[in-house]
């Protein structure tokens, strides 16, 4: 098999993480650790925000790339993400106090817009109109910092009780905004079902559906 460059300079980045802080770490700390010159270094990566990302997406959220993760719904996709974002949690935790153009959240905003960009068209059956962008948008931006806050603090709660917050808010408001029905597919009231008092908090504000879905 040959010997994947980027995922060397990835494994090496990842190592210093545990024993020295991501802002202070020099694209020469990254050359000594993986043996790599500096010209092959930026042969692969602009530079250490562009490798940061890198790991991010193939390394933090490499499940997305995995074609069975297509099969996933909302529910498991995300609980995934933050699983995983606890996997790596130094990293993380360092990678996320780095502010800047390039910087990771931002990386990360982008990541969540397209694919709650994609997902709630592929629900609608139609590209999403200025309003719905502005929309998705802004509960992408939301589900970003909830996460970076949850990592910075320390992983405070369970994944799966972030997991049930950020579903709340997404089902009794996201959710209406869009116009989204159980008949639609939701799959925000289908993951519902994961948490017996969030699905009955929407089922009371929408009688009509939610005996329609328990039926089902």
């Amino acid at each position: 098999m040959a010997l994947n460059i980027k995922d060397l300079i990835a494994d090496a980045l990842l190592a210093l993480c545990q024993k020295k802080d991501l802002r202070k770490i020099t694209i020469a700390d990254i050359q000594e650790q993986c043996g790599v010159s500096r010209q092959t270094f930026y042969n692969h990566f602009r530079d250490k925000f562009d490798l940061i990302q890198y790991v991010y997406e193939h390394r933090v959220i490499s499940f997305f790339d995995d074609p069975a993760s297509r099969e996933l719904d909302y529910y498991e996709a995300t609980l995934e993400c933050l699983k995983c974002d606890a996997k790596y949690r130094i990293f993380m935790q360092q990678a996320c106090r780095m502010s800047g153009a390039n910087c990771l959240a931002d990386f990360m905003y982008a990541h969540s817009v397209h694919f709650d960009r994609t997902m709630h068209q592929s629900i609608l059956g139609r590209p999403l109109t200025a309003e719905e962008q502005l929309i998705s948008d802004y509960h992408s931006a939301a589900v970003v910092r909830l996460r970076i806050d949850w990592i910075q603090n320390g992983l405070p709660c369970p994944a799966e009780d972030l997991m049930r917050d950020i579903l709340l808010v997404r089902l009794v408001a996201l959710n209406d905004l869009l116009r989204l029905s159980a008949d639609d597919g939701s799959p925000y009231v289908e993951a519902a079902r994961h948490y017996p008092d969030v699905y009955e908090q929407w089922r009371r504000l929408h009688p009509q559906q939610g005996r329609e879905l328990f039926e089902k």
